[in-house]
C-alpha cells in the first residue's frame, strides 16, 4: 500500500509529514534535522518506501490520545466518560487507531505553548509538543489500519478543556499517585517486575532530566531501562522520553533526544 498521495495531501494542507516504520512506529528519518520539506522530497521518499506509515508533527495542533487496547485493561474512553464532558470532544476531527484507540485533534490556540501530558487520565495522554508526532490514517501499523471516523475540522479547544489540559497539577498528581500505587497504570505490569529500578527513574517523568551535564546520561539510562527491563513499547518509551524532556528546566534539543532514542533502539536490537 503506497500512501504517497495521502502524504502529499497532508503536505499540501500545510502539515509537516514524517515517515514512520510500520512495524515499530518510530521515525524512518531524522525529521527534526532533515525534514521532508518539499513535495519532491515527500514523493521521492514514499516512492522508495511504499510501506511507510504517515505521521504529522504536532506543531499547529494537539491530540487527545485515548488508549483502548492496552494489555492491562485500562480503557481511556471510560476515563473520558467519567470525566463527564463529552461535549469537549464531539465536534472536532477524530480517528480510530489500529488498536481501537481514539485520537481527538484540536487546533492549538495562537500564542499558547502546550506540553506533553502522559497519563492526564488513566489511558489518556496529550500529544502537544512541537517536537512530537501522531500517526494518521490511512496508515497501517503491524497490519492494523488507522481510519478517520469523521471529516470535521480541527476545533480550537473550549475554555474548560484548555484549562484542564494546561493545569500541571492534574498530570503531576495523577503521575505521582500512579508511581505510589500502580493503580490503573498502563505500564505497571512490566515496570513492577523491576520496581526498584523504576523508583529511580520515576522522578525523571515528573521533574525532568536534571541539569546540564546530566541530561543526556539520564535520558539514555531512562530510555534503555524502558526498552530493556521494563519492556515498554518503543512508541510509549518515546512519548515518555519526550514528556520527561518537556518537564526539564532546560530541555534537550529535538535532534539530541531523537539521536539518543535511535541509539537505544539499536542497542536493544529494535532497529538495525
Amino acid at each position: 500500500m503506497n500512501l504517497v498521495k495521502n502524504a502529499i495531501a497532508y503536505f499540501d494542507a500545510g502539515m509537516e509529514v514524517i515517515p514512520i516504520n510500520p512495524k515499530n512506529k518510530t521515525p524512518m528519518i531524522s525529521w527534526t534535522k532533515f525534514p521532508l520539506n518539499t513535495r519532491e522530497k515527500v514523493i521521492n521518499f514514499w516512492n522508495q518506501n511504499p510501506n511507510a506509515a504517515i505521521a504529522l508533527r504536532t506543531k499547529s495542533f494537539f491530540v487527545v490520545d485515548v488508549d483502548r487496547g492496552h494489555s492491562e485493561g485500562v480503557d481511556g474512553l471510560e476515563s473520558l466518560r467519567r470525566l463527564g464532558h463529552p461535549e469537549w470532544f464531539s465536534d472536532t476531527r477524530a480517528q480510530q487507531t489500529g488498536n481501537g484507540g481514539l485520537h481527538y485533534f484540536f487546533s492549538k490556540p495562537k500564542g499558547v505553548q502546550l506540553l506533553q501530558k502522559i497519563g492526564i487520565l488513566p489511558g489518556v495522554d496529550i500529544k502537544a509538543n512541537d517536537n512530537n508526532y501522531v500517526i494518521v490514517a490511512p496508515s497501517v501499523i503491524n497490519g492494523k489500519p488507522y481510519h478517520w471516523i469523521n471529516n470535521n475540522s480541527m476545533m480550537i479547544p473550549c475554555d474548560e478543556l484548555f484549562k484542564f489540559i494546561s493545569d500541571d497539577s492534574n498530570v503531576r498528581n495523577l503521575s505521582a499517585e500512579k508511581i505510589k500505587t500502580n493503580n490503573h497504570n498502563c505500564y505497571s505490569s512490566s515496570i513492577s517486575k523491576s520496581g526498584t529500578a523504576f523508583s529511580h527513574y520515576a522522578p525523571l517523568i515528573i521533574y525532568g532530566l536534571g541539569e546540564k551535564g546530566t541530561r543526556n546520561n539520564n535520558l539514555y539510562s531512562f530510555i534503555s531501562y524502558m526498552l530493556g527491563p521494563a519492556k515498554v513499547k518503543a512508541s510509549v518509551a518515546y512519548d515518555l522520553a519526550v514528556y520527561a524532556n518537556s518537564m526539564t528546566e532546560q530541555p534537550l534539543k529535538d535532534d539530541e533526544l531523537n539521536k539518543t532514542f535511535i541509539s537505544c533502539l539499536k542497542r536493544n536490537n529494535l532497529i538495525k
